[in-house]
């Protein structure tokens, strides 16, 4: 079936991130203290209070219900990679209809179970492991005295995210041939090598900005579970660029209702930048596939 996205697609897919990102915050302001909401709106209204890592971090642990050990919680940080998973699918799923329904029918072939176990290992346990490593590097970062280390620091996340994706994502290899013997498939060691070396390196071969158009729909998950790896180092991101900008024009601040919102407002106007990004790759896709 062809790749016939839809010239709505890529707006539509915007609007759903700002949607969800901005959603967000607005459900985690309703979940985190009056103290924490009162150092929020200090911080946007301009009156000092703690750094925006800080901040961040303290919204984290009442999420992922970090505890004493400050390691997240196996069944949210599950739930919240699943639910992220699903969103981006969801946004994919609108870009690409026919793409969508050839993934589908995948599902519901003897196939899927290689899949299952795909998506289990990489966005269900590897998700556990970025998340905890991004909490650490966030953790130096709100210790940081000034902007370059900051940066740094996100940079260093986002590396180390990429690199938990590769290391997980080519574990999934061995998995499902350990899979395919349990079912008396024959699997030889060199098949499993060499299959481990062609997962690591179809990461880069597919592209993780843009969607390969030539490529079968399968491959499709690759961008899909890695960009669901990285909603962390986004979500940092978003929140403190939506709060920066909320500082800068006080405009926002009154159309966010800032006051009574403090959280949402900060990730809403993130998530505009967000939904904007996600929007300008779909068109440079279509550009260049067309």
């Amino acid at each position: 079936m062809a790749d016939e996205p839809t010239l709505w697609g890529p707006i539509a897919a915007g609007i759903s991130t700002v949607g969800a990102i901005g959603g967000f915050g607005y459900f985690m302001d309703n979940r985190l203290t009056e103290e924490f909401r009162s150092k929020m709106r200090d911080k946007l209204n301009g009156l000092g209070g703690e750094n925006w890592p800080t901040l961040f971090l303290q919204i984290f642990d009442r999420l992922f219900d970090t505890g004493a050990k400050y390691r997240p919680r196996l069944w949210r940080s599950a739930l919240a990679s699943i639910s992220v998973l699903a969103l981006l699918t969801g946004s994919w799923a609108i870009l690409l209809p026919n793409r969508a329904e050839e993934l589908a029918a995948v599902f519901i072939t003897p196939r899927a179970i290689y899949l299952v176990i795909m998506v289990v290992v990489v966005n269900v346990i590897g998700d556990f492991f970025s998340l905890w490593e991004s909490r650490f590097v966030i953790r130096l970062m709100a210790d940081a005295q000034n902007v370059a280390s900051k940066s740094v620091y996100l940079l260093c996340d986002f590396v180390a995210t990429v690199a938990i994706f590769v290391i997980i994502f080519s574990t999934t290899w061995p998995l499902s041939a350990l899979v395919a013997i349990l079912r008396g498939e024959m699997v030889s060691f060199e098949q499993i090598i060499i299959a481990t070396v062609r997962a690591a390196s179809s990461i880069f071969a597919h592209g993780l900005l843009v969607f390969s158009p030539t490529s079968a729909p399968l491959s499709d998950l690759i961008p899909l579970m890695f960009y669901t790896t990285l909603f962390t180092s986004v979500w940092v991101w978003l929140f403190m660029l939506g709060g920066l900008l909320s500082q800068l024009f006080s405009g926002l601040r009154i159309m966010m209702n800032v006051d009574k919102y403090p959280v949402g407002s900060a990730m809403a106007i993130g998530g505009v930048f967000g939904g904007l990004a996600v929007t300008v790759l779909g068109y440079v896709r279509m550009a260049l596939i067309s």
